[in-house]
């Protein structure tokens, strides 16, 4: 029982610090490059929020106009909301992984490779302009 409990701390110590360095990434580059042209549109969006809107959900729009009401229309403010969800995306993806090892085995090779999939979309801010 013992190990099991240890293994269950050390893998939610590794998928903190897997959506930590995702975040860490998203928060240093988050300047790295001005306004593209989709966020531009979004914050026009966010000025005359409605639910018919095709091209994206509401629930979207409606979080970055909250975020601008809160933090402001700088490139920090508008991107601090998805850095924090795709940190939390690269956490629960750890989770979900772990979970299914109950039902899979034991597949830490399977919950590394699902880890290091969510969180790559992470590192391209690093080597590429336009995301």
């Amino acid at each position: 029982m013992k190990a099991a409990t240890t293994d269950h701390r050390l893998t939610t110590r590794i998928i903190a610090g897997l959506a930590g360095v995702a975040l860490v990434v998203h928060l240093l580059t988050i300047r790295r490059y001005g306004y593209f042209r989709d966020e531009l549109y979004y914050i026009a969006c966010g000025q005359h929020l409605a639910f018919g809107y095709v091209d994206h959900p509401p629930l979207s729009i409606l979080l970055l106009r909250l975020s601008q009401i809160l933090l402001g229309d700088s490139l920090f403010a508008i991107r601090l909301l998805p850095a924090l969800f795709g940190a939390a995306t690269v956490a629960l993806s750890g989770l979900i992984a772990r979970a299914g090892r109950s039902r899979m085995g034991d597949r830490a090779r399977l919950r590394g490779l699902t880890l290091r999939a969510v969180q790559s979309g992470s590192w391209q801010f690093l080597f590429d302009e336009r995301v």
